[in-house]
């Protein structure tokens, strides 16, 4: 008898996938693409001397990598299963619930670990820089590993306990953040709490000692440092302690569920729990629903079938709200109230809540043409008098639903950020960051315009979370890469040339990038959806797996 037979076959299945290893070439061409950039960009700007700047450089990405791995790989293994009402043919066999977690962890680990291992050896070249040494090397990559490990595990426990993906994605995020920012968000509230109380300073000064500050990956990140590790060895090692413990605990967890869960499809979940408890407030008057399904039903039919989910245009409010009074906590009640307003550390924040908003996008506009092609419903609309155009414009009325008001505030906000003294001029200087934030309010409704189309058209050519992951890639990482070359370029040829210049190209080249791309990917996809719909739709998903498909021909 095979031990852990699941875990072979998902190892063997994820061996054959092209993406295992076409995510090991993007992930290794990123860690190539950002060392060369501080090589040739870090010295000549910043003089850099050792190579630690660069090794922490390389760190961040890794460890926003492995933050986002259970999203990406981990979030929608055991769900696709219910959805499709295959699992419980798993359990007609003797398999147990461990027996199917760690083979769908194993599976869509593969990637994950390829991924964060080709990035490793661009992480060890900062050895030979000097200021780093072996030990902080393998403490890193210790913690990275480990991270990694508990986002996958966390993702698979969230696509146990739900069998909708955007839910299944959703709460492997939650617990992420739980992960990362859950134990010193407490520590902090208690001390708080303690202040206003009146404790005595000793006892205040006693709290922000304890262990459980140091119950989050970021601690072991900067303890990482042989510097901080010397004097201080155990922050590092609770740190490390913690994130792997959560990532086992969540584990079990999934084994222990799962078999109590496989039955549950994502139709029947939608009728009870939160989802059931908030359409019986939001619906309570006789023939509220009616009067809600013909609002939408006139505007647009094929709207209705994204605008019915009623709750998911007020989740980006929802965020904004969250992020709005994660600002006013920390503004009246926090240490951090001289920063806040600071308008560098403002202008990071925008950057955050845009990148959030853009990715948003990048994962609803396909959404709803890649379930109507995997369920059919897109060839029965085909069959009705409703034209392509019309099935168009019906998701982008369900998307301007979601997405306009949204753009909006921030578009208000960030005008509100940009009129204040503080940004609009430093020390005589060129107003540099109000130029760059206007610039790139610009490129934030150029680019959901473009994830909007893209997206659309992606639905109609993809396949599941390829689809969404092809767009960011092409849309929102492929412009940087561009820039990113181009830059290294413009500073290697500038020598002696006047500072203001070449800042100036830096930041113009790159918002003429943003646009050209952009521009290029909105008519693609604004051709294909005008010509090539229909044929689109006889194809069932996963047909055509190429990235970069024939451009499609016509006016």
């Amino acid at each position: 008898m095979t031990l852990l037979p699941v875990v072979a076959r998902e190892l063997r299945v994820a061996s054959r996938r092209s993406w295992t290893y076409w995510g090991r070439v993007f992930a290794g061409g990123v860690a190539l693409t950002l060392s060369a950039w501080i090589a040739l960009i870090g010295r000549a700007v910043t003089g850099m001397k050792t190579g630690e700047p660069m090794f922490f450089a390389l760190a961040v990405p890794a460890l926003a990598f492995a933050f986002l791995a259970g999203l990406l790989y981990a979030a929608d293994t055991v769900s696709a299963e219910k959805r499709d009402g295959t699992l419980g043919l798993l359990f007609l066999t003797d398999l147990r619930g461990h027996d199917v977690t760690l083979g769908k962890l194993a599976g869509n680990a593969l990637g994950a670990v390829y991924g964060l291992v080709t990035m490793l050896p661009f992480l060890a070249l900062t050895l030979l820089l000097g200021g780093v040494t072996a030990g902080d090397y393998l403490r890193m990559t210790l913690l990275l590993l480990t991270t990694l490990f508990t986002s996958l595990a966390t993702g698979v426990l969230a696509s146990v306990v739900t069998a909708d993906v955007r839910r299944s994605v959703l709460l492997a995020f939650v617990l992420m953040l739980g992960v990362f920012f859950a134990g010193p968000t407490a520590c902090s509230s208690i001390s708080w709490v303690r202040q206003q109380l009146g404790a005595p300073p000793e006892m205040l000064a006693a709290w922000d000692k304890v262990w459980a500050w140091h119950l989050t990956p970021f601690i072991g990140f900067g303890h990482a440092s042989a510097r901080l590790f010397k004097t201080t060895p155990w922050p590092y090692w609770i740190s490390l302690g913690f994130t792997g413990g959560v990532g086992l605990v969540s584990l079990l967890a999934a084994g222990w569920i799962l078999p109590y869960r496989w039955q549950e499809s994502a139709v029947s979940q939608g009728r009870r729990g939160l989802g059931g408890w908030l359409d019986r407030i939001r619906f309570a008057r006789p023939g509220a629903w009616q009067r809600f399904r013909t609002s939408i039903l006139e505007r647009a039919p094929t709207a209705w079938l994204t605008g019915r989910h009623w709750t998911r245009p007020w989740l980006p409010w929802l965020f904004l709200v969250a992020v709005g009074a994660s600002i006013l906590w920390a503004t009246a009640y926090g240490n951090l109230h001289p920063d806040w307003w600071d308008a560098e550390t403002t202008f990071a924040l925008s950057v955050g809540v845009h990148a959030v908003l853009k990715i948003w996008m990048a994962n609803e506009a396909p959404r709803q043409f890649l379930e109507d092609r995997r369920s059919g419903a897109m060839e029965l609309l085909l069959s009705t008098s409703l034209s392509a155009r019309e099935i168009v414009g019906g998701q982008w009325l369900a998307l301007r639903r979601m997405f306009l008001g949204p753009v909006m505030a921030v578009l208000l906000v960030d005008l509100a950020c940009l009129s204040s003294g503080d940004a609009m001029r430093r020390d005589g200087g060129p107003p540099v960051l109000p130029i760059l934030w206007l610039l790139r309010m610009g490129i934030l409704v150029a680019d959901l315009w473009t994830l909007g189309w893209a997206g659309m058209w992606a639905g109609m050519t993809g396949r599941g979370r390829a689809a969404t992951t092809s767009l960011v890639l092409r849309v929102l990482v492929l412009p940087w890469v561009l820039w990113i070359g181009l830059a290294t370029l413009i500073a290697m040829s500038a020598h002696g040339g006047s500072g203001d210049a070449l800042m100036w190209g830096m930041i113009g080249s790159w918002f003429m990038i943003g646009l050209l791309t952009d521009y290029a990917w909105w008519q693609q996809a604004r051709v294909g959806l005008g010509v090539g719909f229909r044929e689109a739709a006889t194809r069932r998903p996963g047909e055509s797996r190429r990235w970069f498909r024939k451009w499609p021909q016509g006016g």
